[in-house]
C-alpha cells in the first residue's frame, strides 16, 4: 500500500461508504500514509465507516488531524497503530461532529487524553478501547 495508491481510490471509488484498511505485518516502504489518507477522504465525501489499522509509524499525528479535518460524515472509525500524541487525538475529535462508534487498539495515547478526546465527540455513542498501549495517569 502507497500514499499514491490510497489518492487513487479515492479518486476512482467516490461512491463508498465504508473502507478498511489493516496491515499489521506487510512490510510497506510509503510509510507514513498521511497524504494517502488525506487524498482518500478528499474524495470519499460520502464515508461513514472507516477502520485504518497500520503498524507503529503508518500514521502519524499531521494523519490523524486529516481524519478530523475530511471525515465530517464519519459515524463509526477504528485506529490501530495511528498518532503520536494525545495532541493529534484531541484534534481528531473536534472535527467528527458525527462520531458514533470510536474503537482504539495499540495507540500510544494517554487515558487522560482519550477523556478529553471523548468529552468532545457530543455524538459519540460507544467507545472501546483495548489497553495495551494506553498510559493512564499515574501509571
Amino acid at each position: 500500500m502507497t500514499n499514491e495508491t490510497l489518492a487513487r481510490i479515492g479518486e476512482n471509488l467516490k461512491d463508498l461508504n465504508d473502507f478498511r484498511l489493516v496491515m499489521w505485518k506487510r512490510k510497506c516502504a510509503d510509510l507514513p500514509l498521511d497524504d494517502g489518507v488525506r487524498s482518500l477522504l478528499q474524495g470519499y465525501t460520502n464515508l461513514t465507516r472507516f477502520a485504518f489499522q497500520l503498524k507503529p509509524g503508518g500514521l502519524t499525528d499531521i494523519g490523524l488531524r486529516y481524519i478530523g479535518q475530511y471525515g465530517q460524515k464519519l459515524k463509526s472509525m477504528i485506529f490501530g497503530g495511528l498518532g503520536e500524541t494525545d495532541t493529534a487525538l484531541i484534534t481528531f475529535s473536534t472535527g467528527c461532529p458525527s462520531l458514533k462508534k470510536l474503537e482504539i487498539k495499540d495507540c500510544s495515547f494517554t487515558g487522560h487524553g482519550l477523556a478529553i478526546a471523548a468529552s468532545q465527540l457530543a455524538s459519540l455513542r460507544g467507545c472501546l478501547v483495548h489497553y495495551g498501549k494506553i498510559k493512564f495517569l499515574g501509571s
